[in-house]
């Protein structure tokens, strides 16, 4: 036997399968290949991945903050709401206020709080319009609110919200009543992220940092 053909295996310093002999120079080209294209289907596998993005699931008891970090996501992140969302938010915030001024009144009476006939008149005209609310607030209800707020006995209880379970946010609204009254106003996104709605369902927030793209899973409002 010619010992042109006796080929004898070894591995050179790429961990390569290597042959002495006719065939070494081919099969050690062949094994480059093989790896080139291995590692090549290894770094398109990762960019699928990449792709896909980054997988994050927010947690947390109720009021613990869930939808409002996401919706910071979004204005830091991602394209932010477009004019139909801040018009639904318009009926959560107008929402918002009322139930803030509800729960208002129905603690301040429980303590016995002394207001006038005047104040009385607006409190029970507040009372009529919540079972009435249907998206808009009119001039005449945001004025009688402006005016009860301003008088400042509501004010007083917002300082102990945590006994009466108040939304943190109740006194950034009513203190910003003679913006929201404006017939052409359209929410910010700082009133966005103000807003509160029990939470119900789960979504997925797609957003972009740098180059990861991250999917970020939470209760949606």
């Amino acid at each position: 036997m010619s010992t042109n053909n006796l080929v004898n295996e070894k591995l050179d310093d790429e961990g390569l399968i290597t042959y002495t002999g006719s065939k070494s120079n081919l099969s050690k080209r062949k094994a480059k290949k093989i790896s080139k294209e291995i590692d090549e289907e290894l770094k398109r596998e990762l960019e699928r991945e990449i792709e896909k993005g980054r997988k994050l699931l927010i947690l947390g008891s109720g009021d613990s903050g869930k939808s409002t970090l996401l919706r910071q996501m979004r204005l830091l992140y991602s394209t932010g709401f477009d004019e139909k969302e801040k018009l639904d938010y318009k009926f959560i915030i107008f929402k918002n206020i009322l139930t803030n001024l509800h729960k208002l009144i129905f603690v301040a009476e429980k303590l016995n709080f002394n207001f006038n006939k005047q104040q009385i008149e607006i409190i029970q005209k507040i009372k009529t319009f919540e079972n009435e609310f249907s998206g808009e607030i009119p001039p005449s209800i945001f004025s009688a609110i402006m005016e009860l707020w301003a008088e400042g006995k509501l004010k007083e209880l917002i300082k102990v919200n945590n006994e009466y379970n108040i939304q943190d946010t109740a006194s950034y609204f009513l203190d910003n009543i003679s913006r929201l009254m404006k017939s052409d106003y359209i929410p910010t996104d700082q009133d966005i992220i103000c807003s509160r709605k029990p939470t119900l369902v789960i979504t997925e927030t797609v957003i972009k940092i740098q180059a990861d793209l991250y999917r970020i899973y939470g209760k949606k409002n």
